[in-house]
């Protein structure tokens, strides 16, 4: 049997920043899905400090990152997204009908996804965005417009994949998502699982840029990427 220490153990171990697919009553003879934070939170995670002040706002978010080069952004935006759910029969995770509104949070991350990733290949090694600050507007005119419904989802695709980041945590896919305004948003899905295999979930951006174009075509000169890469290291832009 668990022991009170043992639940303890196991909260404390989560990272908080993933969150439980509920299905609760939807008052009507159905259910509805939600998504919906642990009871007890840790301040840091792999990305750094969890920071909850930047729901609705991520240009501000943004600069928080660049400016410390390290954190997480809770929910800076929500919009509805399919659910995603681990298939006992196929031992997958497969997309489900029914979609619920999702937070996504941004983090300063790595060169493999977040902002940093976003800077290095889409502003450094490419023009799709030409200084940090159109980055900064063109990113949060992307989720912004997703939230509000401005800017609708013209396509969607759920890439599936496993590929264990950390301890107990698993990156089980990708969104990829194209907005009416031409950018590609691409969005990863991590799962971890607690003592009894429930499952929680998070939605972090890991990239974003501009899909009317070939990669050929935005490709920048060496002179220009050496200009562009000590602009990585400065604390304001």
């Amino acid at each position: 049997m668990r022991t009170l220490t043992d639940i303890v153990l196991e909260q404390e171990r989560l990272e908080k920043s993933f969150k439980y697919l509920m299905k609760i009553p939807d008052g009507r003879g159905g259910y509805r899905y939600i998504y919906k934070f642990p009871s007890t939170r840790m301040k840091r995670g792999k990305f750094g400090e969890f920071l909850r002040n930047f729901r609705g706002k991520p240009a501000e978010a943004f600069r928080h990152l660049f400016v410390n080069k390290t954190g997480q952004a809770l929910d800076v935006v929500s919009f509805n997204l399919p659910i995603v759910e681990y298939d006992k029969e196929s031992k997958k995770y497969v997309e489900r009908n029914q979609s619920v509104s999702t937070g996504v949070d941004l983090v300063w991350g790595n060169k493999n996804r977040g902002l940093l990733h976003i800077l290095r290949n889409h502003f450094v090694f490419k023009n799709d965005f030409n200084s940090v600050k159109e980055c900064e507007n063109e990113l949060s005119a992307s989720l912004l417009g997703l939230q509000d419904g401005t800017n609708r989802i013209v396509s969607k695709h759920f890439k599936p994949y496993n590929d264990k980041d950390a301890v107990d945590i698993e990156r089980i896919g990708t969104w990829e998502l194209v907005d009416s305004r031409g950018y590609k948003i691409v969005i990863d899905v991590e799962v971890q699982k607690d003592e009894s295999g429930g499952r929680y979930y998070r939605h972090l951006v890991l990239t974003d840029y501009d899909n009317t174009r070939n990669k050929t075509d935005k490709e920048n000169s060496s002179e220009v990427i050496e200009q562009r890469r000590p602009i990585m290291n400065k604390r304001e832009y």
